[in-house]
């Protein structure tokens, strides 16, 4: 059977005053009428508020009510909703998707008090009936999460959800390992989120495998249920291995990540995936129902139209960016004009956000520098029009990136966890470290704007790296992106190829080498 649930997000404009009776009431009034045509399982979602600036209090009243701690003034919110409701609902379900919900459990736990743990450890305060949905993954992270919120939570999986995302959903999806060793006794439950509608798996791997699951997640082997749903899919296991086979490169192929430590081996790499696509092209698509035929012939020309674009650009791009050890002062006054900086190799070439491998109208030219102690970081934003420039974030934390601004990406560590820092043309700064909003650097920061250009100039601590000392012949991944709002529509612009949706694909960042 299938349980309808709803959800609602006190959001919006003007925000919610979370100590306001009105605001309240204004939610149990939207949950009655789901109540008058229903529903029974309800929540509340406090995730995404960052998107629209809500991720702290804004409201004075809130701001001292709750020492401007949100976690005690989501608790509150959630508190007496939920009281309210239940006085004259009784057999309602009710639970929270708190602002923090995934990747939390990666983060350091430096003090009790670190971070997006101790907001997590706040909601815990909750009755303990209701019902905390989360999307750890793994083990590790669901017991962490049962420990910050003092229950076992509801699982949002968002496995299938996020080859949406990136704009290139497999033919085959495959099937999800994480959940391995989970038992029913772990978790409150489990939501997976389908691959949009618009976007779905050609196999239907996806819904086949998920099934399998809910039917009994306990005993289920998702080896053996993908296997079950190519066979489906393809109308019999004749050629199974070869299906099989063709999902994994298309897995592997899908995240465009690039191995090899040098530029040869990285274009052999990709000259040799073009060539194993052509070779299924030819060998697979004959035998395949003619749906299947289609969407796979789609995908591998995909694929061979990417990997061209980017055997293009890895062939125009010096590899790596060398990163020069300073010699002389860095004056962070944001014109990059100390003799230290004329011994930085220029770099520019930022290619317009899916564009392919067509240039910005507008180039950024930047350039790294090291020393012991700091990174720096300078950039050149050419500009024709700085009266057109749009600077309205000056708050710290606020959304700069709706500004015209610079956006670095760092990965010391070259995996998926990589440090954010945004900046607009009068110095107002973002940053994050991966999903973790609360972090921010100790750096220096100043940006100028001119007749033609804006600049910005930034020392950034490599201890607010989490890097204790650097060695010639380091690698980072990185890269550099670039929104210009002085324009419309708005120019967006990276240095490294970007074949899929958004800024935040670390499998393509470029590589940054310390001499």
């Amino acid at each position: 059977f299938i349980t309808p649930a709803v959800s609602v997000a006190p959001r919006g404009t003007p925000p919610v005053q979370y100590s306001s009776d009105a605001d309240i009431n204004l939610m149990l009034d939207k949950l009655s009428d789901l109540y008058n045509v229903g529903y029974r399982d309800f929540g509340i979602n406090f995730d995404d508020l960052q998107n629209i600036e809500q991720e702290r209090l804004v409201i004075p009243a809130d701001i001292k009510k709750f020492d401007n701690n949100i976690g005690k003034a989501h608790v509150c919110f959630v508190n007496e909703v939920y009281k309210r409701f239940r006085e004259n609902h009784p057999d309602i379900n009710f639970g929270v998707i708190p602002m923090v919900y995934s990747r939390f459990c990666s983060l350091p736990d430096e003090s009790p008090d670190y971070a997006n743990k101790a907001y997590l450890r706040e909601l815990s305060n909750l009755p303990p009936e209701i019902t905390f949905v989360s999307c750890p993954v793994g083990m590790e992270a669901i017991h962490e999460v049962t420990r910050l919120t003092k229950r076992p939570p509801l699982i949002w999986d968002n496995f299938f959800a996020t080859w949406s995302d990136k704009g290139i959903v497999p033919v085959f999806v495959p099937p999800f390992h994480w959940t391995n060793g989970l038992k029913d006794s772990d978790i409150k439950g489990y939501i997976f989120l389908p691959c949009a509608l618009t976007n779905e798996d050609a196999a239907g791997t996806s819904w086949l495998t998920a099934a399998d699951f809910f039917w009994n997640g306990d005993r289920r082997n998702q080896d053996q249920s993908y296997r079950a749903a190519v066979v489906r899919a393809a109308g019999g296991g004749e050629n199974l291995d070869a299906f099989k086979d063709y999902s994994n490169l298309s897995s592997r192929l899908n995240e465009y990540a690039i191995p090899g430590k040098s530029k040869e081996e990285r274009l052999r790499y990709v000259q040799s995936s073009m060539a194993e696509l052509q070779q299924w092209k030819k060998n697979l698509v004959p035998v395949l129902s003619k749906n299947l035929s289609n969407a796979v012939d789609k995908e591998i020309n995909t694929y061979l139209t990417n990997l061209a674009m980017i055997e293009k650009d890895m062939q125009a791009k010096p590899f790596s960016i060398k990163v020069k050890r300073v010699t002389g002062l860095v004056n962070i006054d944001g014109l990059s004009d100390e003799d230290a900086w004329s011994n930085a190799d220029p770099v520019t070439g930022l290619l317009l956000f899916r564009g392919g491998t067509k240039l910005a109208q507008q180039q950024t030219v930047f350039k790294f520098l090291y020393d012991n102690e700091y990174l720096y970081v300078s950039a050149t934003c050419l500009e024709p029009s700085p009266g057109s420039v749009v600077a309205t974030r000056k708050q710290r934390g606020s959304n700069v990136f709706q500004d015209d601004c610079v956006e670095i990406f760092l990965s010391p560590n070259t995996n998926d966890n990589y440090y954010h820092i945004v900046v607009n043309t009068i110095g107002t700064i973002y940053d994050k470290f991966s999903a973790d909003l609360k972090w921010h650097g100790n750096y220096k920061v100043t940006a100028q704007l001119g007749t033609d250009s804006w600049t910005l100039e930034m020392a950034i601590p490599f201890r607010e790296l989490g890097i204790s000392r650097i060695k010639p012949g380091d690698r980072w991944t990185f890269n550099v992106c670039r929104e210009r709002y002085a324009v419309k529509p708005v120019e967006l612009s990276s240095y490294a190829l970007l074949v899929k949706r958004g800024f935040h694909i670390p499998s393509r960042f470029e590589i940054l080498e310390f001499e």
